[in-house]
């Protein structure tokens, strides 16, 4: 089989679907090197090593100005360049919710990781609540086959979109191998480098109303004085709709120069981030799937999130019932951060038990499984 793939995540600072795209397409050029991956890019070709195998084939598809605009691109310029290398592709992969309106590959699979945009669209802005909304649930019309990450995912996307409970398929999300236990240690550069204290709470991941950031600033506020030695170290940039100003609420909150909030962090930095926290915190009012608790816990650092994330962490975290409580979530940053070293060995070790279960391989797999099933049905 040969794949067109809307390969545009992998260029720039890549967040949760870029990550994913490149696990998937690492084990396919080593499970499947005769297979042709035509990938297509917006702006630059990126330089990892993994591109560099003969069964990656990678075209820049140029767009001026305005155009190079995702939705513009994809819709303008991408069927072109689609429709000349029809001849040779057998699928049509996009790993991001939508697809192009002019399709000239014959079968088509999109990725559809949630759907808040449509269960929830005050969480967008205005601008962009019709045109993701409606091109997300064309797509998973149109489309031959939708790929989710979790049963929350398949059940909205059934529900809302109206489409047939068979033609989407769960396949969970993994860890990357690089994600592992280390020993603390207070002199690891990253101290140094964010002007971190030796304990300190991570959370990571775009601000989004959501993930009620918000709620955990102010929940660690309640817990400062009496636990002065510890930060809580805040990754992401603001990105929240309507619009909550962070800068102000970590500045009221802040009693003594705790709270570390970095817009962006290199992808170098981000294991250690993981390695020396005392505890992750991944809270959430709606998904079903996250990246960043399974690296947690693969980091060998206890869990704090919502009941609606228990399909990824199952036993291996300590839960938050109402996330907009920040009296709740103090409590459960309290728990971990007085907890003996057996209950937080109790955690580290379901996590890295849970993290055993799902990994790169298998979801490239799995997920490949379901182009070659298709195609013999």
């Amino acid at each position: 089989m040969n794949f067109a793939i809307n390969a545009i995540y992998l260029e720039g600072n890549r967040t949760g679907i870029g990550r994913y795209l490149k696990n998937i397409l690492i084990q396919w050029a080593k499970d499947h090197p005769d297979n042709k991956y035509y990938l297509y890019f917006r702006k630059d070709i990126p330089t990892d090593d993994f591109l560099q195998a003969p069964c990656f084939i990678k075209k820049v598809v140029k767009a001026p100005g305005i155009f190079k605009k995702w939705i513009l691109w994809e819709n303008l310029f991408l069927p072109w360049a689609l429709y000349k290398d029809r001849k040779n592709i057998d699928w049509y992969y996009s790993p991001s919710y939508t697809i192009p309106l002019i399709q000239p590959i014959k079968k088509v699979a999109v990725a559809i990781f949630d759907i808040y945009y449509t269960v929830k669209p005050e969480w967008i802005p205005l601008k962009n609540r019709f045109t993701q909304s409606w091109l997300s649930r064309r797509a998973a019309r149109k489309a031959d086959l939708v790929i989710c990450a979790s049963d929350f995912d398949k059940n909205d996307i059934v529900k809302y979109y109206e489409v047939p409970e068979d033609k989407v398929k769960v396949v969970y999300l993994a860890a990357e191998l690089k994600f592992q236990p280390a020993e603390k240690n207070p002199q690891n550069p990253i101290f140094f480098k964010y002007k971190i204290k030796p304990r300190y709470i991570l959370c990571l991941g775009h601000i989004i109303n959501r993930r009620v950031q918000h709620k955990i600033i102010e929940a660690f506020g309640h817990i400062q004085r009496e636990h002065s030695d510890v930060s809580l170290v805040l990754v992401g940039q603001n990105r929240t709709c309507p619009f909550i100003d962070i800068q102000k609420l970590v500045d009221d909150n802040d009693k003594n120069n705790s709270i570390v909030w970095i817009h962006y962090v290199d992808e170098a930095d981000i294991m250690d981030l993981f390695q020396q926290a005392e505890t992750f915190i991944y809270l959430t009012i709606y998904e079903g799937e996250s990246i960043p608790l399974r690296e947690a816990m693969a980091s060998g650092i206890p869990t704090i999130t919502t009941p609606m994330l228990s399909e990824v962490t199952a036993n291996a975290a300590i839960y938050v019932k109402d996330a907009k409580n920040s009296q709740e979530i103090s409590q459960a940053m309290k728990k971990i951060l007085t907890a003996s070293h057996e209950i937080k060995e109790k955690y580290i070790n379901a996590g890295l038990n849970q993290t055993e279960k799902y990994t790169w391989d298998g979801c490239a797999r799995d997920t490949y499984d379901l182009f070659k099933n298709y195609e013999i049905q």
